[in-house]
């Protein structure tokens, strides 16, 4: 499984002055979504509004290609085609006359086709009156697409459009003469300035802080960078007035307004760890056809980025991620990370199963794959489907998908993958069991205080800050992944000891727990014989340096790396893989060899190397090896 991500440097301010707006209808025709089997009946319409006056009702609706269209009416919640009084062959707008004022009526509507009539329509209500209160409640939903651990399941289920701008418009002058946001259920109330105008309501994908409407917390655009909006139906604005908006996946919008939830539930998971505060805006580029990628930008525009900081969405091709959830809360984590913490990666292309990549990138990644399972875990949901765990990722292409637990970096019992902290799997492994054994609470303070970080963020500094805030000790779950950053286990190797003594051709696993750990080990040496010390399997990002001591402490040799290649670059990046390889096994490991002229007691001395690239850390664990001919 490979997931993408780009990261530019840098930063950009997100204006919201100017609401540009693509106006698109709430319903689509017959028809199922692309690469579906053709649904022969319509749709129920899904913007119908209903305008109470003196003894009537009139009910107004958007076209959706159907025939024609029924109302049904009763006196009671519940109405359906089976106990409502019907009015078929409507025309929007339709008035229902005789009816008791001060009594409220409930309505629903169906589609007809050559086929047969559709299911009935969300429900809506009015209650006639002399009465001109100007008011219109209603309620915005989306059509949401559920799936599991190989793609959609074909099943959908509408939810609430929560927290998001809605107006009233005027059809004569495309005014806005109201403005409302919708509330946690979707519902929402706007009270009009006159009556008698033809208006409509449009729901907008911009969504505000539910502490306060004036705070804009997420807004979804299109890859020109404009706002959608979509419209209910047209109806004369008169007494009380119920309109809804209901959105299928049909729409070409209804996948913006499922970023607008997903992001909109990360926003509130944040907010439920960072003592009341909502994060910043945070702005998603999608529109069905963009071929960029799905990717975090945090910087100023580039090719990549063209309209600066924010989430960019893929949409093309069969692979469209707006209704992935994990894909976009991975990319929520890494803006999150931008916002409260630091994020020193580079990007790039990263593959799941890479054990050598740069401690950074795993690191970014890394939170980024743990973040859709707190998000979940703090919801209480599952994948929204029944039938995956939380800490299961899943990205949808066309009509299948994979999958990756998480929670369980080794499947099928191979752990052949998945481990040490240059593993992006292995570190949110780290991160799902230091949340469960000891609170998200404390990981999140954690995370946020590496925000001053003066070394390059990784793994490694989430771990000394931990440390440092005293919490609970972790390197058992580490020790799970095979990270080990504590010492190991030689009694006194942190000063030369004559009296453990390593023998030659036995290999030797040890640990470099910082840069202020170093190892000696001591060896018999016979005169006139050569000797090679090289140190292997480097795990974790270690980067060792070795000095051979003489028995008077002198230097009889030293050694940075094996090759004898300086590692300036940032990352060593390898253009035949598109991958980062620099903390495999050999090529921060090192080589030294000598010829003592006297026999004696020897010592190796392995500390962390001054020299080592900012991809690699101070930590990990490595094989000592002495040889001779």
């Amino acid at each position: 499984m490979k997931i993408k991500n780009y990261k530019v440097s840098g930063s950009i301010r997100v204006s919201m002055a100017v609401l540009l707006l693509v106006f698109l209808g709430s319903c689509g025709g017959g028809g199922g979504e692309e690469g579906s089997p053709v649904i022969n009946l319509s749709r129920p319409p899904g913007a119908v509004a209903v305008v109470s006056g003196n003894n009537q009702v009139v009910v107004s609706w958007n076209s959706n290609g159907a025939v024609s269209y029924n109302i049904y009416v009763a006196s009671q919640s519940g109405v359906s085609k089976g106990n409502g009084t019907l009015y078929s062959n409507a025309t929007s707008p339709y008035t229902i006359p005789a009816l008791m004022n001060n009594t409220t009526y409930y309505f629903v509507m169906t589609s007809v086709n050559n086929v047969g009539e559709s299911t009935e329509s969300s429900e809506v209500s009015a209650t006639p009156s002399l009465g001109s209160s100007l008011t219109v409640n209603g309620a915005v939903k989306y059509e949401d697409k559920e799936y599991g651990t190989r793609g959609f399941t074909g099943n959908t289920k509408y939810r609430a459009v929560r927290y998001a701008a809605v107006e009233a418009v005027k059809v004569s002058t495309g005014g806005v003469v109201a403005t409302a946001t919708t509330d946690a259920t979707g519902g929402y109330s706007l009270i009009l300035p006159s009556s008698g105008n033809t208006i409509y309501i449009r729901v907008i994908s911009a969504a505000s802080s539910p502490a306060s409407t004036s705070t804009p917390m997420v807004n979804v655009r299109t890859t020109a960078n404009v706002l959608y909006a979509v419209a209910g139906a047209n109806f004369v604005a008169s007494g009380a007035a119920m309109a809804n908006i209901f959105i299928p996946t049909t729409s070409p919008a209804a996948g913006a307004f499922n970023m607008l939830d997903v992001f909109t539930s990360g926003a509130e998971f944040v907010q439920s760890l960072s003592r009341g505060s909502y994060p910043t805006l945070m702005t998603a580029f999608w529109q069905i056809g963009n071929s960029l990628g799905t990717y975090f930008c945090s910087g100023a525009p580039y090719n990549a980025c063209p309209h600066g900081a924010g989430i960019y969405v893929l949409s093309h091709g069969g692979d469209t991620d707006e209704y992935d959830d994990d894909v976009l809360w991975h990319e929520y984590g890494h803006f999150i990370a931008d916002q409260y913490s630091k994020d020193d990666s580079p990007g790039g292309v990263h593959y799941l199963s890479s054990n050598d990549l740069d401690l950074r990138l795993t690191w970014s990644e890394g939170w980024g794959d743990f973040f859709p399972t707190a998000v979940k875990i703090w919801l209480g949901s599952t994948l929204r489907s029944s039938t995956a765990m939380p800490s299961m990722y899943v990205d949808t292409s066309g009509t299948s998908g994979g999958s990756f637990n998480f929670g369980i970096p080794s499947p099928g019992n191979t752990n052949a993958n998945y481990f040490y902290s240059s593993n992006e799997a292995a570190v949110a492994k780290v991160l799902i069991e230091s949340s469960a054994a000891h609170t998200m609470q404390a990981v999140w303070d954690t995370f946020v205080s590496i925000n001053t970080a003066t070394s390059p963020v990784n793994l490694e500094v989430f771990w000394d800050a931990w440390n440092f805030a005293n919490k609970p000790d972790i390197a058992a779950i580490l020790a799970e992944r095979q990270i080990k950053y504590s010492a190991d286990s030689y009694v006194g190797d942190n000063s030369p000891n004559s009296l453990r003594k390593a023998t030659a051709g036995v290999g030797e696993n040890h640990t470099l727990y910082g840069s202020t750990d170093i190892d000696y080990i001591a060896f018999d040496a016979n005169a006139y014989q050569q000797y090679t010390i090289q140190t292997t399997a480097l795990k974790s990002g270690a980067d060792t340096f070795v000095s051979i001591i003489n028995p008077d402490f002198t230097v009889a040799a030293i050694n940075d790396n094996s090759s004898g290649k300086i590692y300036t670059a940032k990352y060593n990046f390898d253009a035949g893989t598109r991958e980062y390889h620099v903390n495999d096994l050999i090529t921060l490991g090192s080589t030294a060899s000598f010829t003592p002229i006297a026999s004696g007691t020897y010592y190796v001395e392995v500390k962390s190397s001054l020299n080592r690239p900012i991809s690699a850390g101070k930590y990990g664990e490595y094989l000592l090896t002495i040889t001779s001919p």
